[in-house]
C-alpha cells in the first residue's frame, strides 16, 4: 500500500507523517499530545531537564519511559536531556502508529526522523549551502523495529548548536531519542581546523551509531550507516531538513 502524507501541528511540533494506515493518524496525534503534556509537567517540577546543556541526574522516582530515555540519551551523548525532544516526540508517535496496526511509518519532526516498516526508505540529507546538500541520501532497509535518523545543524534551523556543521545525520538501529542526542553532541564538536576529526571521535565515543558529518566541502562518515547513495531529491521519501524544530523555548 502506498504511503499517504499528513501533518501533525501541535504547539512547536511540526511533524510530517507518512504511513500506510490512515486510521493510525489519530493514535499518532494522541501520542504527540500526551508526550507533550508529560514533558510540560516534568519541566515544571524539574526545570533543569529543559534548560541544562549538560547531562542531568535522573530523578529517583518512576518516570515515563520517553522521559527516562531522554535522560539516559543525554548522559550517553554528553548533552542536556532536552536535546533529544524532537526525536522523542517522533518516536512516541511512530510507536503509537505501529501499535494501531500501521505496517510502514515515517515521522519527521524538524529533521529528526523515526522510521518503521517492511520496505526501504530513501532519505536525502539537506546541508544548506554545502555542495553535498540534497545530493546524497541514506537508504534505510526494512526492519521490524523502529529506526532513528536524526539531523543537527549549526547553520540551519532553530536548535541550539555550538559547532560549525551544515549537517550531522546520525542513524541508530532502535532509537530516535539516542540518534537525536548524538546528532546534537557531534554537531557541537565541528569547530575549527580539527572539527571534523573531533566530531568523528565523539561519534566513536557514543557508539552503536552511524554518522554523516558535513561542513562546506568536507564530509566524513563513521559507524554502521544505511547505504549512502547519490540522488536527486525527487527520488526520495523524505528530506532530513532541520528548519522547524521542537526545541523552542517552551512546550506550552
Amino acid at each position: 500500500m502506498a504511503l499517504r502524507s499528513y501533518r501533525i501541528l501541535q504547539g512547536e511540533t511540526r511533524m510530517l507523517v507518512k504511513l500506510d494506515l490512515p486510521s493510525a493518524l489519530r493514535s499518532m496525534e494522541e501520542a504527540v499530545a500526551s508526550t507533550r503534556e508529560k514533558l510540560v509537567a516534568h519541566i515544571q517540577r524539574f526545570p533543569e531537564f529543559r534548560w541544562s546543556l549538560e547531562p542531568v541526574q535522573k530523578p529517583k522516582e518512576p518516570l515515563d519511559p520517553v522521559i527516562s530515555e531522554m535522560y539516559e540519551a543525554g548522559w550517553r551523548a554528553g548533552v542536556g536531556p532536552f536535546a533529544s525532544v524532537a526525536g522523542a516526540i517522533a518516536q512516541a508517535a511512530t510507536i503509537a502508529a505501529v501499535e494501531a496496526g500501521a505496517k510502514n511509518v515515517l515521522a519527521e519532526n524538524g529533521g529528526d526522523i523515526c522510521l518503521y516498516g517492511d520496505r526501504s526508505y530513501l532519505v536525502a540529507i539537506y546541508a544548506g549551502t554545502s555542495p553535498f546538500s540534497e545530493k546524497i541520501a541514506l537508504r534505510v532497509k526494512p526492519g521490524r523495529q523502529i529506526r532513528g535518523l536524526c539531523t543537527s545543524s549549526s547553520t540551519i534551523g532553530e536548535s541550539i548548536s555550538f559547532g560549525e556543521a551544515d549537517a550531522v545525520v546520525v542513524y541508530h538501529p532502535s532509537s530516535a531519542i539516542i540518534a537525536d542526542a548524538a546528532a546534537t553532541s557531534i554537531c557541537n564538536e565541528v569547530r575549527g581546523r580539527q572539527g571534523m576529526s573531533s566530531a568523528v571521535t565523539k561519534a566513536k565515543e557514543i557508539g552503536e551509531i552511524g554518522a554523516v558529518i558535513i561542513r562546506g566541502e568536507e564530509m566524513a562518515f563513521w559507524g554502521r550507516l544505511p547505504q549512502v547513495v547519490r540522488i536527486s531529491s525527487a527520488e526520495c521519501d523524505l528530506v532530513a531538513k532541520p528548519e522547524t524544530h521542537s526545541r523552542a523555548p517552551s512546550l506550552s
